[in-house]
């Protein structure tokens, strides 16, 4: 690699921020739940993503729950008390294929929840929950939660196509003097599932693999850009090591040299370059530079993260690699 490149490819790397912003083109779809008293389960058929749109970036879950119901309580005790209840219903994605319905990995639940209150009279000698002694108390509330992963590695089922099962899970208390019972507590929920994946229409990157695992298990390096000269690309590292030192090696020579217990893919001396960085608090970092001019077509750079990790074999872990080639 000419000098000129390697100072050019060198200056233009900047860090642009703590975490990786959503990048590249969107695609959603949605299922709704009507109404209806929990628990309930109910069957998600979310499409998986489709690989001819382009190279999938992120998947991103949102749920959303409405919780609707009321309690009929009737106080037995002679002194008037101030009652609270508490209820709620928790939505939750639930794998099929398990007996005991385990939680889809990496998707939070998303819980509904309302604490109504009322003072009611002494007991007025019938347990009819009605009269003085006694009172409905209504619960309401909408709540909302979103689960991200990149490169479907937290979500299997959904990326591949198979059925997820929507878990609702009911929730109550009293909190109240022990001579208060409640009549009923009725809880309806109604739900909505939304997947979105986020996806690069132009990869001219391929993943090359040699990722060696730390403390986070495998880190990622994935690239975005049209590899045409001055046009950016971008460089998304993540499940690294925290706020660890971090070398961004490229280069032109491919060496699959064994370095540190796995295997180094870029030669960076004396043909590439190794720049230092440091991972943020969640081991993420987002690079971008200006694609250099004077590569021919059909020209190949090579990438690789290594991430001084204690968990490593010696010390370190590495990204996959990856092979930029600029386009004809």
């Amino acid at each position: 690699m000419h000098q000129s490149t390697k100072t050019t490819l060198l200056l233009s790397l900047i860090l642009w921020a703590s975490a990786p912003d959503a990048l590249g083109d969107e695609v959603s779809f949605t299922q709704d739940f009507p109404l209806q008293v929990t628990p309930w389960l109910a069957a998600v058929d979310l499409p998986p993503f489709n690989p001819a749109l382009g190279v999938l970036l992120e998947t991103r879950i949102t749920m959303e729950a409405h919780l609707e119901g009321f309690t009929a309580v009737e106080n037995l005790s002679f002194a008037p008390p101030f009652m609270v209840i508490c209820g709620g219903a928790e939505v939750s994605l639930q794998l099929v294929e398990t007996a005991t319905f385990d939680p889809a990995p990496g998707v939070a639940p998303v819980v509904a929840s309302d604490l109504p209150c009322a003072f009611v009279e002494s007991f007025d000698g019938a347990v009819d929950w009605q009269g003085d002694s006694a009172t409905t108390l209504p619960f309401n509330d909408d709540a909302m939660v979103t689960s991200s992963t990149n490169y479907g590695v937290g979500f299997p089922n959904l990326v591949t196509g198979g059925q997820l099962t929507v878990h609702t899970l009911e929730h109550g208390a009293l909190f109240s003097p022990a001579a208060v019972i409640p009549q009923l507590l009725q809880h309806r929920t109604s739900a909505s599932i939304t997947v979105t994946y986020v996806f690069d229409t132009t990869p001219n990157f391929t993943d090359l693999g040699f990722a060696l695992a730390g403390i986070t298990g495998l880190p990622r390096l994935e690239g975005i850009g049209s590899l045409v000269a001055g046009e950016p690309v971008t460089f998304i590292i993540e499940n690294a090591r925290e706020r660890a030192p971090m070398y961004f090696i490229l280069g032109p020579v491919q060496i699959n040299a064994p370095f540190k217990g796995g295997v180094l893919v870029p030669e960076f001396m004396p043909t590439g370059l190794a720049v230092l960085f440091e991972t943020n608090s969640m081991g993420e970092l987002l690079l971008v530079a200006t694609w250099p001019n004077g590569l021919p077509p059909g020209f190949n750079l090579y990438f690789q993260c290594w991430i001084e990790d204690f968990a490593g074999p010696e010390g370190y872990s590495a990204t996959n690699a990856l092979r930029g080639t600029t386009p004809p």
